[in-house]
């Protein structure tokens, strides 16, 4: 480890339903070049992992049923335009609310509480080897008086969403493009932030509503759902790409959940609305009073 600073604060980071800990390399070596410590784990049923005896455990059969009916039954229940078209705020909130209220939302978020559980287990873990009762690298290197921050793609951004909301430790969430299953008219509480297609924000507009802390709903445009992983450079299919250029979308991102988490968790006087890409536009809904 570096040892330019004593301690570096810490980020986890959540893969995707049916995805693995390095889908988000590209961000966590930004971030980590930033001077923040990034975690990124397995997580059973809806993750691919390694085991400590070297086997890969891929999905259950329980887990690929259900989120196929969560996707027929999402399908059914909203217009083709949520996808290409920005809805107004209003019809934007009836709609979110309606797809994550519907019955197969509601039972398949179980998983998103199972994979923040997974996070907390860790977060656990981290302060043991901060103080050195359990023996690592870490010991007395993580600034955990800081709280901890969490961000990710697709399913693993509402896995973050819960988790900031669920644990005191943690001082807020970014969502890169995932829905809200199973916050339904949360209130966080905490920061929020949101860089999304616009189907994301047609999706999760409630939390415009909900949340009493500050939310940012940034829609990106000339991008797909996985222009906000890996995928930006790894993918050999150009149908699969957005038009945005890559390098251009892996800055926004960066930029973007690093300004966030530098104001919220290191208190930086860093002004996120000053932050301007074309064809991003930001939405921003200050602290309730």
């Amino acid at each position: 480890m570096s040892e330019k600073e004593k301690q570096y604060p810490v980020l986890f980071f959540v893969h995707g339903a049916g995805a693995y800990p390095q889908q988000g390399t590209l961000f966590a070596q930004d971030l980590a070049s930033a001077g923040y410590i990034v975690v990124s784990i397995g997580h059973a049923e809806s993750g691919v992992y390694k085991l400590k005896d070297g086997r890969t455990v891929g999905l259950s059969e329980k887990f690929m049923d259900e989120v196929t009916k969560y996707g027929m039954e999402a399908a059914t229940l909203t217009p083709p335009e949520i996808v290409t078209e920005k809805l107004e705020e209003e019809e934007a909130i009836e709609i979110a609310r309606k797809l994550t209220s519907a019955p197969e939302a509601v039972k398949f978020a179980k998983y998103a509480v199972l994979q923040s559980e997974d996070i907390l287990y860790v977060a656990d873990n981290l302060y043991k080897m901060n103080t050195g009762d359990m023996e690592s690298i870490f010991k007395g290197r993580l600034q955990l008086d800081l709280g901890m921050g969490v961000f990710g793609h697709s399913f693993g951004g509402t896995t973050a969403a819960i988790v900031s909301r669920d644990d005191d430790r943690f001082v807020g969430a970014v969502n890169l493009d995932g829905n809200m299953l199973g916050a339904l008219d949360s209130d966080f509480k905490k920061p929020f932030m949101q860089l999304s297609t616009v189907l994301a924000y047609n999706t999760n507009a409630f939390l415009l509503e909900s949340n009493s802390k500050d939310t940012y709903f940034a829609i990106i445009d000339n991008v797909v759902h996985g222009d906000f992983s890996d995928s930006l450079f790894t993918t050999t299919d150009k149908k699969s790409r957005g038009t945005r250029d890559a390098m251009e979308q892996r800055n926004i991102i960066t930029s973007y959940t690093k300004a966030f988490f530098d104001k919220y968790m290191l208190k930086k006087d860093t002004d996120i609305d000053s932050l301007t890409f074309d064809g991003v536009e930001m939405i921003k809904k200050p602290q309730k009073p």
